[in-house]
């Protein structure tokens, strides 16, 4: 075999150098480590130095966490030990946190392992799981324990190990863990009789953490099983335990017990949420046969608190924070049982209308009269507000729900109607003081709750959505009365603009609830309410703010107005938009951080905007996404190119105003502008929109803010956006291998990119490899790519090589799909140079490091492929044979469909390349004959799996196979097979050419294609961040996706018509004498007849008959 390159690192992870005082307490062997030398370790781990952080965290990881007796050791540590002489604690408050999180942490990596995982960790063995699963359950049902935040810990440990513990399998038809439920609900009875609250609140909150898979989880028969376990168990339990700590709640009313009660409305709040994970599949029977019982409980849970017209925030139920939370918890399960029991729930569904409807209304007449709110300190506010707002979007979604369904007749009557929008609606929707703290205060939390959707459980959102199924089942009275409110606000800001700007804020909510029909967060509104004149609104009162108004507006007014323009985009009138082009830039710059964030959002998605002004009523017929793709794109590159140099230059003086200097919305605008302006020419000149100086100019800046980071790398979402816009820079200028632009690109960008390598910057350095590609695929011209020459590297490409090909630059696993594009693009530039140099050894080590990982194999069959693509077989041929038996070793030992499916490619590359004779005489050496087992069990099984864009290529080589062989004399079985199987890959592909699908299709128009793709990037990479964003996971750059997408793109350029060559091929075959004619004939009519109608129609189209 071969190995990896051994030359020395040019990027190597920098030396530790000695400090006197480093070294810590828990830098011991582990085996000699004792509780408080563990302890030191997580308390290491709480450090502020980022350094002792790291290396207690890795030393947990390698020496405690990898092992059943370490995360025993954690799990003692999470509850407290005292030292062994007078009982003083070894471990802080901080560290038993650490030690519960670091446990849990452990018992995800280790409670089973997956086989494709790329570490040494060994999954924890049978005895010792079992011992761990008593031990942690024990100390996460302890009353005795008051750390609660340890004890949730626990409970999501227990969560972890019950997710494959309790799966019902043939092997363990009741679960690995059968006894865990029926222990719980002695437990529980036990705690119950004792009147030990504590405890039963340890034990809910262990059956609410190991009940929430059921959420959400795809239906299977194990799954139902599983929930069939829990039900017989638990249901009744549940309702007797619900009933006591009700009755407790509404029975106790003396001040000595309040402690008790508190108790109680926590024990009540996760009977609640254990009520909703048991019921979330669909209504179980025991359910449905007490649901009066259970309706009974919330009716008088909601309405306990609220005799006096208040809600409740130290009322019977205790505590404000605890009722909220038990009162969000109801509501949720009335929303879910409105939602999916509709005809069940329907006798109940009145009272609990007016029940939500009341406690909404007390919460807004609380809020707005201070209600309480002086009793608790400053803290206590916020999460009492927190709470309070949590109860108001539950609610909301609930009458939501029951509004968009059959029962909306329930507020069919107008002062229904306009009670809801009084007294619910418009109070959730006022801008609050907390609210102002947060755009002034923390305008990213502001940011991703208004523009991200993060607010999705706030009330304004709740609010929002409330209205807008009303308005969808009532749109003449809904616009109607909601108008008259929004009028009424206008007037009232009117009046006195620097006074009564909330009102204006109110007033652009409302009419972005009511007339927003249909919306997505990367396309904006897409339908609308057509009783709402969102141009003559635009026109009368949003466009003033931001350009006559717009030094004397509130912030928040400017902020409202631009995510108007933003949502409505689409309907907006086009000359009404660009000349909104120059205040936008200007807003760019504004003091608000907000509201220059919206500026940039507002100019980044106007790029590439579709009109939808002209689609309303085709959108009625038809799904949104069609009307989405087939709306024309608003605006051209040619548009924005006059402001594209000021958008530019504001962009990074942007970046200097306070607390955005990592504006991510900033970044994302300076990528857009130069991906879809700078990469465009000007219809009237041929001249670029954006010159080759301000591409440069923003290089050098770009570059310069990746330094920066690069040393302390905080926000993974700019940081992306530095590098997409560095990709665009790329893209912009002449990249052939003499240009002056591409060498004033590289001279900026390699110095920044060999300090993030030298530094090896996890996040950042799978972006670097991909770049890099980029910039050796942008100049490699396609004529010397055939030719098999290439270019002469430069002496910094030559440089990085050997680090590319050391075994530690592989071993981060996101590194690898650029790490391997990178060698693919090395490959094609240089690959008579690669040879020379002596590093397709090296080459080929990545190759069998790759394809040795299920994860990875598919990296490896890249570099096969590059291979036989871009390097005569001269050159490599000696290493065919061993690349065989590695191959070979891999389908008889590990073959999955996926190493099948590039197998086949890769054998299609090679013989569409090379010729099947160098397949096949490389194989024999291994074994005689192999060739034509490869074929029948491989390659006419697999062919039909894999891409479709793809096939053109399998069926090419089939061709090849059949013609150039003697399979036919040797094996005729195996040259039927391979010829059903290659001809169908040839219909296959032409069938998807003929649809308009084909790779090679093309667009009716530049700019729309581009917006397309950009829109599409957009798409994936909002999903990226709801997935919890980038880190040091492999993040493909949407500008630097590669141009071409077929995998024949540079094997089969000379074959414009896969079946005529198909045909041509067989034909060729049949011709040779009479007897081969004869045997062609007979086996082709052996074929199923769908493959026999293809095999016609090549001949037919080349006029050839049998």
């Amino acid at each position: 075999g071969w190995c990896c390159c051994k030359a020395p690192l040019v990027h190597h992870r920098p030396k530790k150098q000695h400090h006197p005082n480093a070294e810590s307490d828990w830098k011991i062997d582990a085996s000699s480590m004792d509780a408080s030398h563990l302890a030191a370790c997580l308390d290491a781990t709480l450090s502020p130095d980022p350094r002792t952080r790291e290396e207690s965290s890795r030393f947990l990881l390698e020496n405690v966490q990898n092992h059943a007796t370490g995360l025993e050791s954690l799990l003692a540590l999470s509850s407290g030990v005292n030292d062994a002489n007078g009982g003083t604690p070894v471990v802080s408050e901080g560290g038993k946190l650490a030690a519960a999180v670091a446990l849990k942490n452990g018992i995800k990596k280790r409670w089973t392992v997956d086989e494709n995982e790329e570490d040494d960790a060994k999954e924890i063995e049978a005895p010792a799981k079992e011992r761990l699963r008593s031990l942690v359950l024990e100390k996460a049902l302890d009353g005795t324990n008051s750390n609660q935040q340890v004890k949730n810990q626990l409970a999501e440990a227990l969560q972890v190990i019950a997710t494959t513990d309790l799966v019902c399998t043939k092997e363990f038809p009741s679960g690995k863990w059968p006894e865990l439920v029926p222990s719980l609900v002695n437990k529980i009875g036990r705690s119950m009789a004792a009147e030990d609250a504590a405890t039963s609140v340890a034990c809910l909150t262990v059956a609410n953490a190991i009940f929430k898979r059921f959420r959400g989880a795809t239906k299977t028969d194990a799954l139902y099983m599983e929930l069939k376990m829990a039900l017989d168990g638990f249901a009744k339990p549940l309702l007797e335990v619900t009933r006591e700590y009700a009755k407790k709640v509404v029975s106790s009313s003396s001040g000595d017990e309040e402690a008790k009660r508190s108790q109680a409305v926590k024990a009540l709040r996760l009977c609640l949420r254990i009520f909703y994970s048991l019921n979330s599949q669909e209504l179980p029977e025991v359910f449905e046969d007490d649901i009066a019982h259970w309706m009974e409980l919330f009716h008088g849970m909601l309405n306990v608190g609220t005799e006096n017209g208040g809600g409740g925030e130290n009322g019977a139920l205790g505590k404000g924070m605890d009722v909220d939370a038990l009162r969000a918890a109801i509501c949720d399960a009335l929303h879910l049982y409105a939602e999916k029991n509709e005809e069940e729930f329907k006798p109940y569904l009145e009272t609990f209308v007016r029940d939500v409807w009341t406690l909404l209304g007390n919460y807004s007449k609380d809020k707005s009269s201070g209600h309480n709110t002086s009793q608790q300190n400053e803290e206590d506010e916020d999460e009492v507000e927190r709470h309070r707002e949590r109860v108001a979007s539950s609610g909301m979604a609930f009458l939501t729900v029951v509004a968009s369904g059959v029962h909306h007749k329930l507020f069919e009557a107008p002062e229904t109607l306009q009670n809801i929008i009084e007294n619910i609606a418009i109070p959730n929707l006022q801008f609050r003081t907390d609210d102002e703290e947060i755009f002034t205060d923390n305008f990213a939390e502001y940011l991703r709750r208004d523009m991200e959707g993060g607010d999705q459980e706030t009330r304004r959102r709740a609010a929002c959505e409330l209205i807008k199924a009303l308005a969808s089942k009532f749109p003449q009275s809904c616009t109607a009365a909601i108008g008259g409110y929004v009028q009424q606000l206008l007037a009232q800001y009117s009046q006195n603009p620097s006074m009564f700007w909330k009102a204006k804020d109110c007033a652009i909510y409302l009419v972005l609830a009511l007339a927003v029909k249909k919306k997505t967060n990367a396309r904006g509104a897409t339908e609308i309410n057509e009783l709402v004149d969102v141009t003559d609104f635009f026109n009368a009162h949003i466009k003033s703010e931001l350009c006559e108004n717009v030094t004397t507006s509130h912030p928040v007014v400017r902020a409202d107005c631009l995510k108007f323009l933003t949502v409505f985009r689409g309907f907006v009138p086009r000359d009404a938009e660009l000349h909104m082009l120059t205040h936008l830039t200007k807003l760019l710059l504004d003091n608000s951080n907000v509201v220059h964030s919206y500026a940039a959002n507002c100019l980044e998605k106007m790029m590439t905007c579709r009109d939808y002004s002209q689609f309303q009523q085709q959108q009625q017929r038809q799904q949104n996404s069609t009307i989405a793709a087939s709306a024309p794109v608003k605006f051209t590159p040619n548009d924005f190119a006059p402001f594209a140099n000021d958008i530019l230059q504001n962009c990074f003086n942007g970046f200097e105003l306070q607390d955005s200097s990592e504006n991510e919305f900033i970044a994302k605008l300076v990528a857009k502008t130069l991906r879809y302006v700078g990469g465009s020419r000007s219809n009237a000149s041929s001249n670029k929109l954006i010159t080759n100086e301000v591409i440069f100019a923003c290089c050098e800046k770009l570059c310069k803010r990746l330094d920066e980071a690069a040393n302390n790398p905080r926000n993974p979402t700019y940081n992306h956006f530095l590098f997409e816009a560095t990709t665009a820079c790329v893209q912009c200028v002449d990249f052939s291998p003499n240009s002056e632009e591409k060498q004033r690109v590289e001279n900026a960008i390699f110095p920044t990119f060999m300090g993030i390598l030298a530094r090896d910057n996890a996040e950042f350095t799978p972006y670097v490899f991909q770049i890099l590609a980029l910039m050796l695929e942008s100049s490699t011209p396609p004529a010397e790519t055939a030719a098999g020459q290439g270019i002469t590297l430069t002496e910094q490409y030559v440089q990085l090589l050997p680090a590319l090909l050391a075994p530690q630059t592989w071993d981060r696993q996101a590194n690898i799909p650029a790490l391997v594009r990178l060698l693919d693009a090395y490959l094609k530039a240089a690959p008579v140079q690669i040879a020379q140099l002596g590093y397709l050894t090296g080459v080929l080590g990545v190759f069998q490091k790759l394809i040795s990982s299920k994860a990875h194999d598919h990296q490896g069959f890249y570099i096969l492929n590059a291979f036989a693509k871009s390097l005569d077989l001269s050159v490599w041929s000696e290493h065919l044979p061993t690349i065989w038996q590695v191959l070979f070793q891999r389908l008889q030992t590990g073959k999955t469909p996926k190493f099948c499916r590039g197998f086949v490619v890769f054998l299609s590359v090679l013989v569409a390349k090379r010729g099947a004779e160098a397949a096949i005489s490389t194989m024999t050496t291994i074994q005689a004959g192999i060739h034509e087992m490869i074929l029948s069990n491989i390659f006419a099984v697999e062919s039909l799996k894999v891409a479709k864009e793809e096939k053109k290529l399998v069926a090419a080589a089939g061709a090849r196979f059949l013609c150039e062989t003697d399979l036919l004399n040797t094996n005729a079985q195996c040259w039927r097979d391979v010829c059903a199987a290659s001809a169908k890959c040839a219909d296959a592909y032409v069938s998807q050419d003929q649809d308009g699908k084909a790779p090679n299709g093309t667009s009716n128009a530049a700019s729309n294609h581009l917006a397309d793709d950009i829109d599409l990037a957009d798409e994936l990479l909002e999903k990226i961040e709801q997935q919890g964003g980038y880190s040091a996971t492999y993040s493909q750059l949407s500008a630097a996706k590669p141009a071409g997408k077929d995998a024949d793109d540079d094997v089969l350029k000379d074959v414009p018509d896969v079946e005529v060559y198909f045909g041509q091929s067989l034909a060729q075959r049949a011709s040779r004498d009479q007897h081969a004619r004869q045997t062609v004939k007979d086996l082709l009519g052996q074929l199923d007849h769908d493959a026999q109608l293809v095999v016609a129609r090549c001949f037919q189209k080349i006029g050839f008959a049998l």
